[in-house]
């Protein structure tokens, strides 16, 4: 199912150099390890983000797959099962082929952000907060009031 050693191991390399170049103001960890508060033991990530957002500390955990194959529901829930244990704050994974029906819809109950990339492609990507961070939310619903006097308190 996986791709040869060197050919992943690259492909890992230039996503985390890609969101380094990005993100200056965030700290990427390439082949991290975060001890899970569920499994008590170290968890390997292949790139984790640690930064700030609104005065908030920030973990995100990023998981780059590069298979011959598209990524199954088994997958996504483990890497769900990962980001509980980890207490992260969001989610990417980043393939180079695809996902079937079955994984995109378990992954968009919890809004896990699915993204396809080709590994020859992977320098043309525009990485940018918005693309990592401001997914759809869903079910949120303002009322007018709510909306004006939260725009209020952020301006």
């Amino acid at each position: 199912m996986s791709i040869d050693h060197k050919t992943w191991r690259k492909y890992e390399r230039q996503i985390h150099q890609e969101l380094i170049t990005v993100f200056t103001d965030c700290e990427f960890e390439f082949n991290d390890s975060i001890f899970g508060k569920h499994s008590k033991t170290g968890r390997q990530i292949d790139i984790s983000v640690r930064g700030n957002i609104g005065g908030n500390k920030i973990l995100g955990i990023i998981d780059c797959k590069h298979f011959s194959t598209n990524i199954d529901v088994k997958i996504i829930e483990s890497f769900l099962v990962m980001i509980e244990d980890t207490k992260a704050n969001f989610g990417l994974i980043i393939n180079n082929k695809g996902y079937n029906l079955v994984a995109k819809n378990r992954a968009n109950l919890r809004n896990l952000r699915l993204d396809i990339i080709e590994f020859d492609g992977l320098e043309k990507i525009q990485l940018t907060y918005d693309y990592l961070v401001n997914q759809n939310i869903k079910n949120l619903e303002l009322s007018k009031y709510e909306y004006f006097k939260r725009a209020k308190e952020n301006s």
